[in-house]
């Protein structure tokens, strides 16, 4: 159960000196400067009025100075100097009111300030970068294509490419389902270590999706089988010359978090409904390109 925090409460711990805070934040991370890019914090709000718990929340939201920084709770235990308990129960807070989102092991920014900030959600920058090469991959397959998210242990599509209608469109833009259960989310917990797996889907396993009943096993399993197929994840049909669809998450070195996926128009009949094999290739290089157009877009901005 999360604990909401509503009333201040004293310090039991000294800020960090924030030279010290931001020599380290800066060692860690190459290409920032010492004092941790650029951020003066001596003038944290958390030394202006430690007891003021609207300055701790202040200072933890100002630990992200982009919309995609991931920070897990040692990194923004060091940058804030509050304790360890303190931070936790905030940051469990401010989850749960959507100022911040969790991903297991990290935090990001959530949809709630960048509301304010004129974004609907913080994804504008991958589905920007990645237009372009939807595009091309739908010109050169024929096949509809999805760019999908992962939020928490959901995954919602960002952007469609190749449905003409409402009836060709095998998902639409908004749509959001547990992520084990369809190709996109199998494709990105892939990439997750078996105990971020495990915390993402706990409570909704087993579960029965179709004919197919996934317990832990089962899903480990499939990750498995998709970590050997050079991260392409596949929704298996009768015929071995076709899938029903493929997926492949978006190598990201600030941690990945979307994937592309091919799937036939809804339109077809379902008897010649399908995705062949020879597309697989295309779909691995697009995600790469994909992948190398956001993170320029990111070193662009520090």
């Amino acid at each position: 159960m999360i604990e909401r925090v509503a009333v201040a409460e004293p310090v039991d711990r000294v800020p960090m000196d924030s030279g010290a805070v931001g020599a380290q934040f800066g060692a860690q991370c190459p290409g920032r400067d010492a004092s941790g890019s650029g951020v003066d914090w001596s003038v944290s709000p958390l030394r202006q009025n430690p007891r003021s718990m609207l300055h701790r929340v202040t200072a933890i939201l100002s630990c992200f100075l982009h919309e995609w920084e991931r920070l897990c709770l040692n990194d923004i235990v060091e940058r804030t100097g509050l304790p360890r308990s303190t931070t936790h129960r905030i940051l469990d807070s401010l989850v749960s009111l959507e100022w911040l989102t969790y991903d297991p092991p990290n935090y990001r920014l959530g949809g709630r300030p960048l509301l304010f900030a004129g974004q609907t959600r913080n994804h504008l920058g991958i589905r920007s970068a990645a237009s372009p090469h939807l595009m091309e991959l739908h010109e050169r397959t024929g096949l509809v294509v999805t760019l999908s998210v992962i939020e928490g242990a959901d995954t919602i599509v960002l952007d469609v490419v190749g449905a003409r209608s409402r009836r060709d469109s095998v998902a639409r833009i908004g749509d959001r389902r547990m992520a084990f259960k369809g190709i996109s989310g199998r494709a990105i917990l892939s990439t997750m270590e078996p105990e971020i797996v495990d915390a993402v889907v706990q409570g909704h396993l087993p579960s029965r999706v179709g004919g197919t009943v996934w317990t832990r096993q089962r899903l480990h399993g499939e990750l498995s089988r998709i970590r050997h197929r050079y991260g392409v994840s596949i929704e298996r049909t009768t015929d071995s010359s076709r899938c029903a669809g493929a997926a492949r998450a978006i190598p990201d070195r600030f941690g990945v978090t979307a994937a592309v996926s091919l799937q036939a128009s809804s339109a077809v009949p379902a008897a010649r409904r399908g995705v062949p094999k020879w597309p697989m290739p295309l779909l691995v290089d697009s995600t790469r390109r994909i992948a190398d157009e956001v993170s320029r877009d990111r070193d662009a901005w520090v």
